[in-house]
């Protein structure tokens, strides 16, 4: 499903069937790939968007989500109070099949998640990640 009104994408992106998209704003740069069934999650309230650099090749089954729950009493852990928090992928990044990134999460520039990783937190540009939570398991030349 893409809703103009909350997706701004450039000419040369390729978004394939399956994918999609919820919220207030998400931005996808030049000659972005988009493989099927992807989620982009975004929310409508401040500090709750998606930004896609340029260069970006995103393969299925991805899931980006801004907003989460904080932890609670024992009662009810998922506390009614919601957190938002914008995604940031760098230029030229790579997420593998299946990847999902948490809310409040900037991918460095030239960097590689591997299918099935689960992002928790920022990573540093030109290097390679895996596993859940995403490790870096090594450094790419620029």
């Amino acid at each position: 499903m893409l809703n103009n009104r909350i997706v701004e994408v450039s000419r040369t992106a390729e978004i394939c069937s399956g994918t999609y998209f919820t919220g207030k704003r998400i931005v996808i740069g030049e000659r972005v790939f988009i493989n099927k069934f992807c989620k982009f999650f975004s929310h409508t309230k401040p500090g709750s968007d998606i930004i896609i650099g340029d260069d970006v090749a995103i393969a299925m089954g991805v899931t980006l989500s801004t907003h989460t729950h904080q932890i609670s009493s024992g009662k009810r852990r998922a506390e009614r109070k919601t957190v938002f928090r914008s995604i940031v992928i760098g230029d030229g990044c790579w997420i593998g099949a299946n990847v999902t990134i948490l809310p409040g999460v900037t991918i460095g520039r030239g960097t590689v998640v591997g299918a099935g990783s689960v992002v928790v937190k920022d990573l540093d540009a030109n290097s390679v990640y895996v596993g859940n939570p995403a490790r870096k398991i090594r450094k790419l030349e620029g």
